[in-house]
């Protein structure tokens, strides 16, 4: 298949990677040249702009730093992905993005006659997991191509439901964090309690920041 990549940093370069070594066509396009240089050396062809990349592609992929990339560089109506995306085609948004921004773009999307769907990631290809919102067919159809960049492919629901997603695994992963240094001073607390006075449980009074 002829596939698009516009982002090619730290998440999208092994994406696009997995896409070629899978035995698709790919045009890859980032603001730094230089970060497709890997790509067009196995034999990816490079674009000037989204457009570009767009128009020689029947399905293009974003990897982007936010919401705001995503929506210019979808929406831009002389270097947008739209301006060079043919009816029929699809764009997937691999963006950790907001669901607001994906139901935007995807209702643009829907007016030029192109699928959407928002597969934000975590972890790392080949083996990360993509949670994917949109159109149940369309995911069907496109999930080939989603198993070619990661191994847990989840279908979660309408536009914006793989952002909702992605956000409250972000969300429950901090407070997993947050409160492990709480956890690891209250066992050491116990402990040294447990030490000092042998067959008594004492109340710990060591909090995390405080001695």
């Amino acid at each position: 298949m002829q596939l698009g990549f516009v982002g090619t940093g730290t998440m999208g370069n092994p994406m696009a990677r997995c896409l070629i070594e899978a035995g698709h066509r790919v045009t890859v396009h980032d603001l730094r040249r230089e970060a497709t240089s890997n790509l067009c050396d196995l034999g990816a062809r490079w674009a000037d702009t989204p457009l570009a990349t767009a128009q020689t592609s029947e399905v293009v992929f974003t990897s982007l730093p936010g919401p705001a990339e995503v929506e210019r560089a979808m929406v831009d109506p002389s270097t947008g992905i739209l301006a060079g995306l043919k009816a029929g085609g699809a764009c997937i948004d691999m963006t950790t993005n907001a669901p607001s921004v994906v139901r935007r773009v995807a209702d643009v999307c829907r007016t030029r006659g192109v699928e959407f769907l928002d597969s934000p990631v975590s972890g790392r290809p080949p083996g990360m997991t993509i949670m994917v919102g949109g159109h149940a067919t369309t995911f069907a159809r496109y999930r080939p191509l989603l198993e070619a960049m990661g191994r847990n492919i989840f279908y979660v629901g309408d536009t914006g439901a793989g952002c909702i997603a992605k956000l409250v695994t972000q969300y429950l992963g901090y407070k997993v964090s947050s409160s492990a240094p709480k956890r690891v001073s209250t066992s050491a607390s116990w402990r040294r309690s447990s030490r000092s006075a042998p067959g008594r449980v004492e109340p710990s009074t060591t909090f995390p920041g405080r001695s």
